[in-house]
C-alpha cells in the first residue's frame, strides 16, 4: 500500500507531539517545563487542524499511527529532534495547508529560541 506523503508527515507530527510531552514530564527545569508544555499544545492544535483539513480535502478518514517514540530527557537531544523535525516538515508538507504549516514553523522557531537561547 502506498501511503501519501501528507499522511507520513502528519504521523511525524503526532510522534513529535508525544516526544515533546514526554520531555515535558521528565524535565526538572521550570522554564523548560513551561516552554515544552506551550509548544506541545500549539503543535497538537495545528496538527489536529492539518489532519482535519486534509481529511476534508481528500474525503477520506486517515488510519494514522504514531509508531514508536523515543524518550528524550536531555535538552541537547530535544534540540536536535526539533531542528530535524522542522527541516522535515519544511521539505515534506507540499499537500498540506500552507498557512497552517507556516504557523507551525513559526512555533518551531519560537520553541527553539526559548530552549536554546534562554536556557
Amino acid at each position: 500500500m502506498n501511503i501519501p506523503q501528507a499522511q507520513i508527515t502528519l504521523e511525524h507530527l503526532l510522534r513529535l507531539s508525544t516526544i515533546v510531552k514526554l520531555f515535558h514530564f521528565s524535565t526538572r527545569q521550570s522554564h523548560l517545563h513551561e516552554s515544552s508544555e506551550d509548544f506541545y499544545h500549539k503543535l497538537e492544535t495545528v496538527t489536529d487542524d492539518l489532519i482535519e483539513m486534509y481529511q476534508g480535502q481528500t474525503g477520506q478518514i486517515l488510519e494514522l499511527s504514531v509508531g514508536e517514540c523515543v524518550t528524550i530527557d536531555k535538552l541537547p537531544a530535544l534540540i536536535d529532534i526539533i531542528k530535524q523535525s522542522k527541516k522535515y516538515v519544511e521539505e515534506n508538507s507540499e499537500n498540506l495547508d500552507k498557512h497552517s504549516i507556516n504557523i507551525l514553523l513559526s512555533y518551531y522557531s519560537k520553541f527553539l529560541y526559548k530552549i536554546q537561547l534562554l536556557s
